[in-house]
């Protein structure tokens, strides 16, 4: 990813208590990039082992190195909350969330249509499995716990 982030930020304090929260959003160029490769071997006893060129899911017709860029949106969201027991310790909760459009993850990309003609032989039918770039939004959220000892 490279791009850029914009957002606020802010906090709020009374008593004992204080509240911290964050709000940006990060826009810039995604690289997406997915290889595919594999190797397998044959044995009909009682001859040799014969190599394939691929594997069970890694054929002729999707094996490769796969590119390309997209323009993405990444939002994301913090808020804290923190209980100052003294001036020096202190107790903290907080939740974020990260959202990150078109997002390219290897799971996605697997075609599990299979057309086993193209490891003998000529292609017969559909060259199957095929790659297509298959995207999801991804969401990532986390939630933190702390102590906090200022001296």
């Amino acid at each position: 990813f490279h791009g850029g982030e914009i957002g606020f930020q802010g906090s709020m304090a009374r008593g004992c208590w204080s509240f911290d929260g964050l709000i940006k959003t990060s826009l810039g160029n995604q690289r997406q990039q997915v290889a595919i490769d594999g190797t397998g071997v044959v044995n009909i006893p009682p001859g040799p082992d014969t190599p394939l060129n691929g594997g069970f899911l890694a054929l002729p017709s999707n094996i490769g190195v796969y590119e390309r860029n997209r323009f993405i949106l990444i939002p994301e969201a913090m808020l804290n909350l923190t209980y100052h027991h003294t001036p020096c310790l202190s107790f903290h909760m907080g939740y974020n969330i990260i959202w990150m459009t078109e997002s390219v993850t290897s799971g996605d990309q697997i075609d599990t249509t299979l057309n086993l003609t193209q490891q003998a032989g000529p292609l017969v039918g559909p060259a199957r499995p095929a790659f297509p770039f298959r995207e999801r939004d991804y969401w990532l959220q986390g939630i933190n716990f702390g102590v906090n000892l200022d001296f």
